[in-house]
């Protein structure tokens, strides 16, 4: 990880305890909730908490896969894979990923929009989806 500061422009930091296979530590996005930050790595899902010691990966079920996009919506995780498919996890229940698509190919962007379609918006190979 890197930070940016004036002045000293950008810094390596010591913030990868957890991330320690190679594909964790390959970051495709990040979304934060008000006491964690969650990372979409080339190996799964990994959260720390906000002033945390060290990243954990979220469930086992997406170790291994290329999640590509991330978003933070209440407590549900919505992940996006880069061979395609979006997964949910709630983080107050077991910590189970549920794919939740209908075959949504190739997930380039997640966002959630609160204002105006009222859902989560996917960014694929195949145009834009939403998800309600």
């Amino acid at each position: 990880m890197w930070r940016y500061g004036a002045g000293t422009g950008w810094t390596p930091q010591p913030f990868n305890e957890g991330l320690e296979t190679s594909g964790a530590l390959q970051v495709w996005d990040f979304d934060f909730g008000s006491a964690q930050v969650l990372a979409a790595t080339y190996d799964g899902v990994y959260m720390r908490s906000i002033g945390g010691a060290r990243w954990q990966r979220l469930g086992d079920a997406l170790a291994g896969q290329s999640v590509r996009s991330i978003a933070l919506v209440g407590s549900t995780v919505y992940a996006g894979l880069l061979p395609g498919g979006i997964y949910t996890l709630d983080l107050n229940g077991a910590q189970v990923w549920k794919r939740t698509d209908n075959g949504i190919p190739f997930v380039r962007d997640l966002v959630y929009d609160q204002d105006h379609c009222q859902g989560l918006l996917a960014a694929t190979g195949d145009g834009v989806w939403v998800y309600r």
